[in-house]
């Protein structure tokens, strides 16, 4: 009894070393759990740092954000109203310079063309009251009269290239014929026209504008192409009429003509593309040096007739 009392007074302190190793590792647990919990509960605060200094930044650059796209849809809308006033102002401005030219048609038509015709005929009256025996003066005088019927000539294609009545007494199909004809005479290019009556498709300011739009392209190939072909085609596509005109001339640089040096030489390129643009249209060039030019530009279709 005395022995059993004994084993169970050793077995009782063993369980209670035992118990206190498990407690000490219990402590050991607990110390490792306080110090991970320490350690996540300063990550959480640190995390929380961060988040609340991003969430300012993020703040602070959205406000920014906002600040630029308003900043920028106030400058598109101020660029849009900019462009309405200037087209506003071209289309002002193109008006004017049609009036001015009608003024200077009629003013070389009716004032100096009657002054010249009346020249003609006072040379022929000097040259019936001359007698027949003075030969030289009778040739000079022939000779004269051929002078001044040239000048009657020349006023007239002016006149007519300032503010083409033709326009208005004809229409744009015979104006355009007569530009072609009138070009390829003057200049003593070979060109070829393929184009179908095109007036049902358009009126009033849009063919003055596709006039001048033409009448300018020629015009820069007779001054600048130095071309001894020219191929137009004008066809009707969808809402669209199109004007390819080609030229075998020497061509240019295109990204010449883009810089500040090269304005003044572009403005007739960009007086033709405004006057497009103007009426709906659109303008665009090709070329190279050496290789001719390749000009299109297309005006919308909206007269009766033209959907």
């Amino acid at each position: 009894m005395k022995e059993d009392s004994r084993k169970t007074k050793e077995q009782l302190i063993g369980e209670l070393a035992e118990m206190r190793r498990q407690l000490a590792r219990q402590q050991a647990v607990d110390e490792k759990c306080k110090q991970m919990d320490d350690a996540l509960q300063k990550a959480f605060d640190d995390l929380e740092i961060v988040t609340i200094e991003r969430t300012e930044k993020l703040q602070k650059a959205n406000e920014k954000l906002v600040r630029e796209i308003n900043e920028r849809k106030r400058m598109e809308k101020a660029l849009r109203q900019s462009e309405t006033r200037l087209r506003r102002l071209s289309s002002q401005l193109f008006n004017a310079q049609e009036e001015e030219r009608r003024r200077l048609s009629k003013e070389l038509h009716d004032q100096l063309g009657h002054d010249l015709v009346l020249l003609k005929s006072r040379l022929n009256w000097i040259k019936r009251k001359l007698p027949a025996l003075l030969a030289e003066p009778h040739k000079e005088l022939g000779e004269t009269q051929e002078y001044v019927d040239q000048i009657i000539e020349n006023v007239r294609r002016i006149a007519t290239e300032l503010s083409p009545s033709i326009l208005e007494d004809l229409g744009l199909f015979a104006s355009l014929q007569w530009l072609v004809e009138n070009f390829a005479h003057q200049h003593s290019i070979k060109v070829s026209l393929d184009m179908a009556d095109i007036d049902r498709f358009f009126s009033g300011e849009t063919r003055i504008n596709l006039y001048r739009v033409f009448q300018e392209t020629l015009t820069n190939i007779s001054k600048h192409a130095q071309a001894k072909k020219v191929s137009i085609v004008v066809k009707k596509k969808k809402d669209y009429v199109i004007f390819r005109v080609k030229d075998d001339g020497r061509g240019f640089d295109l990204k010449r003509l883009s810089r500040k040096d090269a304005a003044r030489s572009g403005m007739g390129l960009t007086a033709m593309k405004e006057r497009a643009n103007l009426s709906g249209g659109d303008f665009d060039v090709e070329s190279t040096p050496g290789n001719g030019t390749v000009i299109c530009f297309k005006f919308p279709v909206r007269e009766k007739g033209g959907a």
